[in-house]
């Protein structure tokens, strides 16, 4: 049984979290306060902290809903291919190309990317038809990792350029770069 959230508080949330990406497009995360935050979404430090207990909390909260967005992108395409996971990577990160920048902007790669490693496992044993791999494995964790580097860095990459490439191309260049087994074992 899934709870319900109140309408009342998914709002304050996603005021919190708007005024929150508005502020760090005119200045830098770190100079930011709870207290402007809590103006620009006009509300209250209370209704702020009945919330979340920090702006790391209130990206974390975004980056969560980005993740589940992304999952359910995932979990419509029939056939999962590397060309398709990456059409659909680039496709998802298009959409929110304006976070992207301001996370670049405001030097926060590292705490997207600590998210990014947090997910990553989780997304691949959802892709792989609901049997999960060992999480545990060294081989697992070393191909994950050396992967999804490419795929990071070519975000990021893609990204600073100015997003040029449409989706399907960024797909082409990832498919011509890793061939379409993303986690294909070397022994």
């Amino acid at each position: 049984m899934t709870k319900k959230m109140n309408p009342l508080i998914i709002k304050s949330q996603k005021w919190l979290v708007d005024a929150l990406l508005s502020l760090m497009k005119q200045k830098a995360f770190s100079q930011i306060t709870i207290r402007e935050i809590a103006e620009k979404a006009e509300l209250d430090r209370r209704t702020f902290y009945r919330h979340f207990s920090s702006k790391e909390d209130i990206l974390n909260h975004y980056i969560d809903n980005l993740y589940k967005e992304y999952l359910s992108n995932l979990s419509k395409e029939p056939e999962l291919t590397i060309y398709s996971i990456s059409k659909i990577y680039f496709e998802f990160w298009e959409n929110h190309l304006d976070f992207l920048l301001i996370i670049i902007q405001n030097h926060l790669q590292s705490f997207l990317l600590s998210k990014y490693n947090e997910y990553l496992p989780q997304i691949y044993n959802a892709l792989e038809s609901g049997i999960p791999l060992s999480t545990n494995s060294i081989y697992f964790q070393y191909a994950l990792a050396f992967k999804s580097g490419g795929f990071w860095n070519i975000l990021f990459e893609w990204a600073k350029n100015g997003a040029m490439q449409k989706p399907h191309e960024m797909a082409n260049i990832v498919f011509k770069l890793v061939g379409n087994n993303l986690m294909e074992s070397a022994d």
